[in-house]
């Protein structure tokens, strides 16, 4: 199966973009993909602990199941660190699963094998 590594780079800003996109990466890991996330700009909220559960969109299923499926499959969240950073969070603010990226390390990533998808 292919290693997908769906970039986000919305929430609360665009609560249906990003819950369409954690839908997206949640379906690819139920389909035995292996799926991890690239979360920028302000797609780096969906890191902290209690974010995911505002995003109220109507879909398959809520967003916050969405994000519990990808932890129960051991995706990975790697977290922009300066992104995060510039909005003011502290490393303990992170939910499970996720880990602070430098930028440089997202071209290492695709050298590694996996696909990004943009969504």
């Amino acid at each position: 199966m292919a290693r997908l590594l769906v970039l986000l780079s919305h929430s609360t800003d665009d609560p249906r973009r990003a819950a369409v996109g954690l839908e997206a990466a949640a379906a690819a890991a139920d389909a035995d993909h292996e799926v991890g996330l690239w979360l920028s700009d302000e797609g780096v909220r969906l890191a902290v602990k209690g974010v995911v559960d505002a995003l109220l969109e109507e879909g398959p299923r809520p967003a916050s199941d969405s994000l519990a499926a990808l932890q129960a499959k051991g995706a990975t969240l790697h977290v922009s660190r300066p992104c995060f950073a510039s909005r003011g969070f502290a490393p303990e603010q992170l939910v499970e699963g996720a880990e602070s990226a430098e930028p440089g390390s997202l071209a290492g990533l695709v050298a590694a094998g996996w696909i990004p998808v943009a969504l």
